[in-house]
């Protein structure tokens, strides 16, 4: 029987906090090792298209759970896409403008950031985000927004407020400090693997997840099979099957190892 794994990107399969942007030479034949054996190999993020590196891409991965479920990709096919109630975006936007926080809109294609949004720009380029799919000019109102990303050194307050606003959901960046996502209620990394695995016609009991944040905690209580790892929030720790070794000592390879095909 076919398995479906499901991998995080930030903290799971790189560490970008650490300066390991790309996943290490282990955990690239780990994944091969399991596509090989006919198991497929998911990204589950809450990052945009644009902003996982082309050279992770390339390692060939059968589909996308971006932006926190709210975009689903199969192969080449979107097969679930849900953006933002564009009222809801509007109101947030203008919130974010009355108190100079940068922000970005992301969408299926591009990421919208104003010129002026300087701070958060620096903030990506130290994270290795790439930048071709960025649009700097554009109008808020037109932009079909699926996650929005803010840099507000004095906006907890903020994020409460946007937070009270209906369909909304989010996290803080604990990591940083300074940054806060708004997104779908409604929809999760879980919900995106259950269309995927919809999709695809793979029953839930061959599913597995490899994560690390907050924002994992719906998709370990998804599957089937929660493989959370060492260096995780130990809010993911109530949920797990295994805990594995952390990022640094390649817990995902470990993890496929001896947790999937072992």
């Amino acid at each position: 029987m076919k398995k479906a794994v499901f991998f995080d990107l930030d903290g799971t399969i790189i560490d970008v906090v650490n300066d390991r942007p790309q996943p290490s030479a282990a955990v690239r034949e780990a994944i091969r090792r399991l596509q090989a054996a006919g198991h497929y190999a998911f990204i589950a993020t809450g990052r945009p298209y644009g902003f996982i590196d082309r050279r992770i891409l390339a390692l060939g991965f059968d589909g996308l759970v971006l932006m926190n479920g709210a975009l689903v990709i199969v192969g080449d096919r979107i097969v679930y896409q849900k953006p933002l109630d564009a009222s809801v975006v509007t109101r947030i936007v203008r919130v974010a403008v009355e108190n100079g926080i940068d922000f970005c809109q992301e969408g299926v294609d591009f990421i919208y950031m104003g010129q002026e949004c300087r701070a958060l720009e620096a903030f990506f380029k130290k994270l290795h985000i790439p930048f071709e799919f960025f649009r700097r000019e554009f109008s808020p109102r037109d932009v079909a927004t699926y996650k929005m990303e803010f840099l507000a050194p004095q906006g907890q307050e903020c994020f409460r407020e946007l937070l009270r606003l209906p369909g909304i959901t989010g996290i803080e960046d604990r990591a940083h400090g300074k940054n806060f996502e708004l997104y779908s209620s409604e929809e999760s990394k879980g919900t995106g693997i259950l269309h995927a695995l919809e999709h695809l016609g793979v029953p839930l009991e061959e599913s597995y997840a490899l994560g690390d944040g907050e924002n994992d905690i719906e998709m370990m209580q998804t599957v089937a099979h929660a493989l959370v790892m060492g260096n995780a929030n130990k809010k993911l720790l109530p949920y797990a099957e295994t805990v594995l070794p952390g990022v640094q000592e390649d817990g995902a390879a470990w993890g496929i190892e001896h947790c999937i095909l072992g």
